[in-house]
């Protein structure tokens, strides 16, 4: 949301304008260390954190004698007491281990009501609903792992997976109060009811939401298809050409979704790469398509390596996907290991494919591989921008190297990786990169355990941002620095800092000090082309193309309401028209005695 300051000077009895500044409102300010770890300790353990005295305490003290808040809070408090008497902390082995995610889909739970009120040309039937409400618990469930369930029947496992996810929603809900991103009040039923605190507070996340959604889509559709057409020999010859482009789209999904070219880290860990899309085009073929086939396991490449000894290394390959999967939880696997064979897990395909694929690049190059790779991110970004005429890089940094700053020692240091002008708007941006590992976690926890933490990658990125205009306006050295780079008075004293990484879920985010975040693709199709790559099938036949923007322009990254107009209204966008329909639904659940509601979220 934005809104007009507007800043008044008396001359001789006369006031006048002197200065009209944009705001925007920040979904998120990540200066309160201590606030944002206590919300960060209750994402992370929502059942056994409020079991504790201390962390009470600190609960109790954010709710700043809110009397709403304190009451939440003490129900909370009640239904973990209770349900922790059927559920056990310690990490325990699989086959004791209860796996939320997958018994939402075993289980008819009906813990909580989705109802739309959307008066429009759309219309959201009850199996719509369904799985809208569905994807949620899936959600919440994520966020519950590593919790098991003592030994109960069939329908004390339901009522103890009803309440656990019912207190997960409530503290998802509950933590974006603390966050200042959502308002709680009561009614005159005396129901507490969360609110958005501006209508279009939550627009851009949901936008980026189905965008990043709609290319997981695509690529997992692709995965389907060429798992598809290689079933046999017979087919491979039939769609020899479709195969081909097909195999490059499933292998560039590790690129697109890394947001890099074709550049050193892939092609580094290429052959498990490649091992990987053959491992799981094989467990598809084996489960989508019911082929007959050995189960595939060890001994299947085994024997695949007799036929092709050359094919040797996807034996080692075999093993790091094992070693990674049994380290993750059940509900994040994208294989799971039955009697030593691979089966489909529950996570996203997508999301497992690039989880497993970040676990190889650590094998290769420690923990540490992101920071090469915001080498090559840079690079690849700097050249992509250059190729536009409306567009100049200004290709230096602006850090504490740079010239003698003012901050506090004890602050997170300035820092700008390079500056992009663009002159069909007449404005410059300030650019820092960063690349990250993805989390498993989703939702509100994602969000904090991304972006808010202070240990955080990109917390660390809006820190490096966020005293920029702050040492501009009282560091006459440093303002003197960028006049002497090449930047005019005017776009030093109008800069946009823009945090700019790789995680497509966060993206179009306002944070504090007027600093954007980004996705890369989001960030360099705004200022360039807004097109993007489709795919078709027709039959047996493939084929992709890029969207035609013959008319290339920029878009203001101040300004998210006009981005996603302009998608919105795009014909290659058509499906994302409803992105906001989250605006619209009503959610409610009874705890104890009480009704908690929340208006226009979408958690």
């Amino acid at each position: 949301m934005t809104t007009t300051m507007v800043t008044f000077t008396r001359f001789a009895g006369k006031t006048k304008t002197v200065r009209v500044e944009k705001m925007h409102i920040p979904l998120f300010d990540s200066r309160s260390k201590e606030t944002i770890k206590t919300i960060q300790s209750m994402l992370n353990y929502p059942i056994e954190f409020l079991t504790h005295s201390r962390n009470k305490n600190a609960i109790f003290k954010l709710c700043d004698t809110n009397p709403i808040a304190e009451r939440i809070v003490e129900t909370l408090i009640f239904e973990i007491e209770q349900v922790s008497l059927f559920v056990d902390f310690k990490v325990v082995s699989d086959s004791k281990r209860i796996n939320l995610g997958s018994s939402i889909n075993i289980l008819n739970i009906a813990q909580s009501n989705v109802s739309s009120s959307i008066a429009s040309d759309f219309k959201m039937d009850e199996k719509t609903i369904s799985q809208y409400e569905r994807e949620l618990e899936i959600k919440n469930a994520e966020d519950l792992s590593g919790i098991s369930i003592l030994n109960v029947d069939e329908v004390g496992m339901k009522i103890i997976i009803s309440k656990l996810l019912d207190i997960v929603w409530l503290v998802n809900h509950l933590s974006l109060h603390f966050l200042g991103a959502v308002e709680l009040h009561s009614d005159k039923d005396d129901s507490f009811i969360f609110s958005v605190k501006t209508p279009e507070l939550f627009h851009n996340l949901w936008f980026a939401s189905a965008f990043e959604k709609k290319s997981i889509i695509s690529s997992t559709i692709a995965v389907r298809k060429y798992a598809e057409l290689t079933l046999t020999p017979e087919s491979v010859k039939e769609n020899i050409d479709s195969v081909k482009m097909l195999h490059v789209r499933v292998f560039s999904i590790f690129s697109q979704h890394w947001r890099l070219g074709a550049d050193e880290l892939i092609s580094s860990i290429f052959h498990e790469l490649a091992d990987l899309v053959l491992i799981l085009t094989k467990v598809v073929q084996v489960e989508s398509f019911s082929i007959e086939s050995d189960e595939v396991n060890r001994e299947y490449y085994q024997e695949l390596v007799k036929a092709y000894p050359e094919r040797e290394g996807i034996l080692n390959t075999y093993d790091m996907v094992v070693e990674h999967q049994l380290d993750l939880a059940p509900e994040n696997r994208l294989f799971n290991i039955i009697n030593g064979a691979l089966t489909l897990g529950d996570v996203e395909t997508i999301r497992g494919m690039l989880s497993q694929a970040q676990f190889f690049a650590e094998k290769r190059f420690g923990q540490n591989w992101n920071m090469d790779v915001e080498r090559q991110q840079t690079r690849y970004l700097i050249d992509d921008l250059k190729r536009f005429p409306h567009l100049e890089v200004l290709d230096f940094e602006f850090n504490t190297t740079s010239v003698e700053m003012t901050l506090d020692p004890k602050a997170e240091k300035l820092d700008v990786d390079l500056f992009v002008r663009d002159k069909s708007k007449s404005i410059v941006y300030a650019i820092q990169l960063k690349h990250v590992s993805t989390l498993s976690s989703s939702g509100v926890s994602f969000w904090v355990n991304m972006l808010l933490h202070h240990q955080r990658k990109l917390n660390v990125g809006v820190m490096q941002l966020q005293n920029l205009k702050t040492e501009l306006a009282t560091n006459p050295k440093a303002f003197d620095y960028l006049i002497a780079k090449g930047l005019a008075k005017e776009e030093i004293t109008s800069l946009i800092p823009v945090l700019v990484h790789n995680v497509g879920a966060v993206d179009m985010i306002p944070m504090q000090e007027n600093i954007w975040v980004y996705d890369l693709h989001t960030f360099r199709k705004v200022l360039t082309d807004q097109s993007s790559m489709a795919d078709r099938y027709e039959n047996s036949s493939y084929y992709s193309y890029q969207t035609d923007k013959s008319c290339i322009k920029s878009l203001r990254l101040d300004q998210p309401q006009s981005i996603i107009d302009t998608y919105v209204n795009d014909e290659n966008f058509k499906d994302l028209k409803y992105y906001d329909f989250a605006k619209n639904i009503r959610r409610d659940v009874v705890i104890g005695n009480l009704k908690f509601v929340a208006e226009g979220i979408g958690i």
